[in-house]
């Protein structure tokens, strides 16, 4: 059962696995790949597969951490799993490089999304707000996928500073849609914690898209939910 659109006047999106798709849902591992096998032929390090490990071990002890809320970009991910090698000189450039020569072509379309904004944004204003680790980036892919038009602005976690579920990045969300009353948002992704639990703690409106991940949430089928976008109209 879809929210009634009489209730609320703002829909905030998530972006990636959500509007556009990056086949990667932990939204960080896929677009590493790249760059772990280039730092292998700089000799920084013997395998991919151990920088690859390095990197998942870095993020678990992260998310452990009390400052989890505070987003970590780029620069501060790749220094964390290579240490003093990435500051070699010219290293971190052809880091950056190459990641932005490999993420956008793992970018893809997600069936529907056009049709479903496009008629949303009849009636509604529509914003994006998602966690990514290079500023700008979620509002480019937008771009690249001819979506952008359809939303009033882009709110992104590397710009900002702070990562979903924080609630300060949804409050952010709600002070530039100028919006008082957290009711009358719907918010929209495919991220249990970040796009449902995290809203609804502030008292919006949610929407998830099921994309039918492994593990499922005991409270699944008592949230509104879509599996196809041409369900929510």
């Amino acid at each position: 059962m879809i929210p009634d659109p009489a209730t609320f006047d703002w829909i905030f999106f998530d972006c990636f696995n959500t509007l556009v798709a990056d086949g990667d849902d932990s939204g960080e591992e896929l677009g590493f790949c790249g760059l772990w096998s280039l730092a292998v032929e700089l000799r920084l390090a013997m395998t991919a597969e151990e920088l690859s490990d390095r990197y998942l071990q870095w993020r678990l002890e992260r998310r452990a951490a009390v400052d989890t809320w505070r987003e970590a970009d780029l620069d501060e991910r790749l220094r964390a799993v290579l240490g003093p090698a990435a500051d070699r000189p010219g290293i971190m450039d052809r880091l950056r490089l190459t990641w932005r020569y490999s993420f956008p072509r793992q970018i893809a379309p997600i069936s529907g999304v056009p049709a479903m904004l496009a008629h949303w944004r009849a009636s509604k204003r529509l914003a994006v707000v998602s966690n990514f680790y290079v500023p700008g980036y979620p509002r480019e892919m937008l771009d690249r996928q001819c979506l952008l038009p359809y939303v009033t602005f882009v709110l992104d976690s590397a710009e900002f500073g702070i990562r979903k579920p924080d609630p300060r990045i949804y409050l952010e969300a709600m002070r530039r849609a100028e919006v008082n009353d957290p009711a009358r948002v719907l918010f929209v992704g495919d991220s249990w914690n970040n796009d449902i639990e995290g809203p609804r703690r502030l008292g919006m409106q949610v929407l998830w898209y099921d994309r039918l991940p492994a593990e499922r949430p005991a409270e699944a089928d008592q949230v509104p939910s879509v599996r196809m976008w041409d369900a929510f109209r």
